[in-house]
Parts: structure tokens; sequence; C-alpha cells
């Protein structure tokens, strides 16, 4: 894994999984601080295993979700890149490569219609 194989990215700001292990929650030690409604202080870990990120919930108080699934959160699942992450009140998005990043900038919005 190198630096630049996988991002969270949240409120303009992207941050690069960098380490096998990265902890997230609202706890000042932790990897990736997040301070948000509902957000624990040890609320969740992405793991890199197998060539693959893994999300883990630390048995947080109001859950972690991936993609909403059916509105249960869930004690561990496998990122794949867009997956939103929805932690308390904040979305987070899991990118996987950085061009997907590069390109998401670069696309054509269209026009305007002003009629």
């Amino acid at each position: 894994m190198t630096t630049q194989d996988a991002y969270l990215v949240f409120n303009q700001i992207i941050f690069p999984l960098t380490k096998p292990i990265t902890h997230i929650g609202r706890k000042s030690g932790n990897d990736l601080v997040i301070q948000g409604l509902g957000v624990s202080r040890l609320l969740a870990q992405i793991r890199f295993e197998d060539e693959e990120f893994v999300l883990y919930d630390l048995n947080s108080s109001n859950g972690t979700f991936i993609n909403q699934r059916n509105g249960c959160w869930v004690m561990s699942g496998v990122l794949f890149s867009g997956a939103l992450i929805l932690l308390g009140d904040i979305t987070l998005v899991f990118v996987r490569d950085n061009k997907k990043i590069t390109k998401s900038l670069e696309m054509d919005t269209g026009e305007l219609n002003t009629e």
C-alpha cells in the first residue's frame, strides 16, 4: 500500500489512508478526528487486509453505516471506491484511486439552461 492508494473525502478535505489501521472518532488520539453530532470518541477503524480496506465499527453508540444499507449499521464491511460512510451526522466518501478524484473535478457539467 502506498499513500496514493486510498482516501477519505469530506468537507473539502482529502485524508489519505497511509497506515494499516486508521482510527476514527471524536477523541484527539485518533488518526482522523471528527467532531459531529453522534460521533463517538472511538467510533471506527479502517484496516487494510488482504489488499482490501475494511471498515469496523467499534461498538459506537450511533453506529457506522456504509451506503446506508437498509438503515442498519454494520459491524464491518469491505469498502469499494465511491462508498459513502455515515458516522453520526458526518458523511465521508471512500476513494481507492486518486485518478478518480482528479477525473471528478475535471468532468463537464454541461451548460446552464436559462429558458
